[in-house]
């Protein structure tokens, strides 16, 4: 069970209990409501609970879906100031900065953190 679950997935699900729709989610992680949505059921299929309860207008955390929520939110803090402190310690240069970049994109990083937080370093490809 644990080996099956996808870091996107469970990062996107942080991101719909945080702003409280798949709307808001998928535009703010850059993908389609549709792809937000596949990505919830693979992961509440892979880990065999309901995490969301959804309506036709709505939904809301289930109780596991909270306390999941709650420990996530921790865990992708702490991965997100790993990524960024692997900035601090090394001197990138240009197939560096797109290595990074092309990672950042898969695990769906917020890039305005990024930037604010690293000075001169264009994440563009």
């Amino acid at each position: 069970m644990l080996n099956s679950i996808n870091l996107s997935d469970v990062r996107s699900f942080v991101v719909i209990a945080q702003l409280g729709n798949f709307t808001k989610a998928a535009e703010a992680l850059g993908v389609s409501r549709s792809h937000v949505s596949r990505q919830i059921s693979q992961l509440e299929a892979d880990m065999g609970v309901t995490l969301l309860i959804r309506t036709t207008r709505t939904q809301r955390l289930s109780l596991a879906g909270a306390r999941f929520f709650r420990e996530c939110e921790t865990a992708l803090a702490y991965i997100d100031q790993a990524v960024l402190s692997a900035f601090d310690i090394i001197q990138l240069n240009d197939t560096q900065k797109t290595s990074i970049h092309l990672f950042l994109l898969y695990f769906n990083i917020s890039f305005q953190r990024m930037l604010r937080l690293i000075n001169g370093i264009n994440l563009e490809a």
